[in-house]
C-alpha cells in the first residue's frame, strides 16, 4: 500500500516535470520574401554543441514561386539559427515568442571549384531583419541581432 502511494507521487512528478517543458516554449515565425529562391528548399539548423559546433536540422521549408516563405521553430531560449544558401551561411538569433520578418541575402550558388574544394569557407553573413512582431504587435525597439552585430563589429 504504501509502496503504490509513492509511485503514485513519483509519477505525478513525472508528468509535472515533462508538461513544464512543453509549456516553457513558444512558437517564433520567420517570413519573408526573396524571388532568387523561388522553389527552393532551404534547410535552417541550429548549433547543439558551441565547442564542437555540432548542428543539427531545426526547420526546413520550400520557398514559393513567388519567392514567399515562412517557417517556424519552436524554443524556450535565444538560439541561433544558420541558413546554408550556397556561397554564404546567413545566420541570426530568434528569441522565442518574437516573430520576424526577413531579408535574405541575394542568391550566390556556389561554383565548381568551392563545391570541390575541401577547405572553402561559405561567407558568413548576418540575415537583415525588415520588421519584428511580438503577439502580432510590431516591436519598435532594437533586438539582440542588433546589440550582437554592434558587439562584433566593435570587437
Amino acid at each position: 500500500m504504501k509502496c503504490n502511494f509513492y509511485l503514485k507521487k513519483l509519477l505525478f512528478v513525472i508528468i509535472i516535470i515533462i508538461i513544464s517543458e512543453y509549456i516553457n516554449a513558444s512558437t517564433s515565425i520567420i517570413s519573408g520574401k526573396n524571388p532568387e529562391y523561388a522553389n527552393k528548399r532551404i534547410f535552417v539548423y541550429s548549433i547543439s554543441d558551441y565547442i564542437t559546433l555540432s548542428e543539427y536540422e531545426t526547420a526546413n521549408f520550400i520557398v514559393d514561386s513567388t519567392g514567399y516563405f515562412s517557417f517556424s521553430i519552436e524554443t524556450d531560449e535565444i538560439i541561433k539559427i544558420i541558413l546554408p544558401l550556397g556561397a554564404i551561411k546567413a545566420y541570426m538569433y530568434v528569441e522565442p515568442g518574437i516573430n520576424y520578418q526577413i531579408i535574405l541575402p541575394p542568391r550566390t550558388d556556389k561554383k565548381i571549384e568551392q563545391k570541390l574544394n575541401p577547405y572553402f569557407v561559405e561567407t558568413e553573413v548576418q540575415i537583415g531583419i525588415l520588421q519584428l512582431f511580438s503577439k502580432n504587435i510590431p516591436v519598435d525597439t532594437f533586438d539582440i541581432n542588433y546589440y550582437l552585430y554592434y558587439f562584433d563589429e566593435l570587437y
